[in-house]
C-alpha cells in the first residue's frame, strides 16, 4: 500500500491543507491523518466502530456526495475510480460512473484544492468489464479528468512490479498489447495529482 504513502506526502507539501474528503480508504490510514488534519470520509458501507473513529464516517455513494461546493482542501480517492460504474461490490452497471465520481471531487474541491488517487492504465485504448474493473488508456484518463472539470497537475506511472515508468515507455509488462480477460500481468498504476480546470 505504497500509494498511501504518496498520498500522505502530496497532503503534507500542500500548503495550507486542513479540511480533507476521503472517499472509501484504508480505516488505518485515515486515522493515522486524523491527527494532523480535520477528516470526513464517505464510503457506501458502515463499519462497526465508527463513532470510534478521529474523523466523521459518512455513508454515501461517491457519485452524490452530500456535502456543499468548495468544502475540501483535498480529496482522496485511492484505489476505486476503477470499480465506479463496474457492478462491483453488488452496486449497479452505470457506465458514466466514473464521470459522476470526478464531476463530484471538481464540485465538493476548493479551488486552490487538490484531488489524490490512484487507477489503472494500460497501453493503447480503455477497457470497460463489467463486474471487474475498467482500465483506462492513457489518453481516455486523460479525457474523464476533462470532461469532469479537472486538470491534471501531475502523473506518475508504475509496472506491477512498483517500479517508475517514464509516460513514453508505457507498455504492458510482457512487451505485448493488452490481453481482455486476465490483465493482471499487463496493467499499470497512474498516480494522479489533479486541481480544478
Amino acid at each position: 500500500m505504497f500509494w498511501l504513502g504518496w498520498i500522505s506526502r502530496n497532503l503534507r507539501d500542500k500548503q495550507n491543507t486542513k479540511r480533507i474528503l476521503d472517499i472509501g480508504s484504508n480505516i488505518f490510514w485515515l486515522i493515522g491523518i486524523a491527527s494532523n488534519y480535520e477528516v470526513d470520509m464517505v464510503d457506501v458501507r458502515d463499519h462497526p466502530l465508527a463513532d470510534y473513529f478521529p474523523f466523521k464516517m459518512t455513508i454515501g455513494d461517491a457519485v452524490s456526495l452530500p456535502f456543499e461546493d468548495n468544502s475540501f482542501d483535498a480529496v482522496t480517492f485511492p484505489q476505486l475510480l476503477h470499480w465506479m460504474g463496474t457492478a462491483a461490490y453488488g452496486r449497479e452497471i452505470d457506465v458514466n460512473a466514473d464521470h459522476a465520481v470526478l464531476s463530484e471531487i471538481a464540485r465538493v474541491m476548493k479551488a486552490d484544492g487538490i484531488g489524490l488517487f490512484i487507477t489503472f492504465v494500460v497501453p493503447g485504448s480503455g477497457v470497460f468489464k463489467i463486474g471487474g474493473r475498467r482500465l483506462y488508456g492513457i489518453e481516455d484518463l486523460e479525457t474523464t479528468i476533462r470532461r469532469a472539470g479537472l486538470k491534471i497537475v501531475e502523473i506518475v506511472y508504475y509496472s506491477p512490479t512498483f517500479q517508475q515508468i517514464p509516460e513514453g515507455k508505457l507498455v504492458a509488462p510482457t512487451g505485448r498489447e493488452l490481453v481482455t480477460g486476465n490483465p493482471d500481468e499487463d496493467i499499470c498504476w497512474a498516480f494522479l495529482k489533479v486541481a480544478k480546470s
